[in-house]
């Protein structure tokens, strides 16, 4: 059986910005790719405002190239990892350009590529993952670290990361084609956007496998 490792921020642990709580398993990309595709494993590793690189106010296992290795290491083998990773590195207190952001996805990808951590102690397959582009409005009255021009900055990831894609020979998948984020917060999946990127990953790994 294949093993899908999913390492990603929020919307891979599926929160809830109408609750502060977490969405469940039925409703999270995650858990609906595991029910659509029951001859893989799916490994949902999500962590709330994780970055690429960069520590957070937030404290925890934030910082993903940290938490990255570590995480392969305890699920291994992996056959093929997914990141899903950006939105948080645009925050304002960060102040990084969508370059400055894909070449942290890069570093994580470098870091699958050489963990040995696939069947035989190969590396995984790496397939990046573009998050929807933020829509989050000022006036929303939810006080995330984001504004009109981290919006903008997360709509310019996409020829980013297609190339870091291109230049590691990794798959990449633009979700921006499928998947918009929430009204209410303009940042987070509902339950709708869930399920459409689910739709859409798991069509592009059946491509894949």
């Amino acid at each position: 059986m294949k093993r899908i490792l999913c390492f990603g921020d929020s919307n891979t642990w599926g929160f809830d910005p109408r609750f502060g709580t977490r969405q469940p398993e039925s409703v999270r990309w995650t858990g609906r790719l595991q029910h659509a595709m029951p001859q893989v494993q799916v490994i949902p590793e999500g962590e709330n405002g994780r970055t690429t690189l960069w520590d957070d106010l937030m404290g925890g296992c934030r910082n993903g190239k940290e938490a990255l290795l570590p995480c392969l290491q305890k699920h291994c083998p992996i056959d093929w990892v997914l990141l899903m990773l950006g939105i948080n590195d645009c925050k304002t207190r960060l102040g990084l350009s969508a370059k400055e952001i894909a070449e942290g996805v890069k570093v994580l990808a470098e870091i699958v590529e050489h963990s040995e951590c696939g069947p035989n102690e190969n590396a995984p397959k790496v397939l990046i993952l573009c998050p929807p582009a933020m829509q989050y409005r000022e006036d929303s009255g939810i006080p995330w670290d984001f504004n009109e021009h981290t919006n903008e900055v997360s709509r310019e990831l996409e020829p980013e990361l297609e190339k870091v894609a291109v230049q590691l020979k990794c798959e990449f998948l633009d979700l921006n084609l499928f998947v918009q984020p929430g009204a209410v917060d303009g940042i987070h999946l509902d339950a709708e956007g869930h399920a459409k990127a689910a739709e859409a990953i798991e069509k592009k790994l059946l491509e894949l496998l």
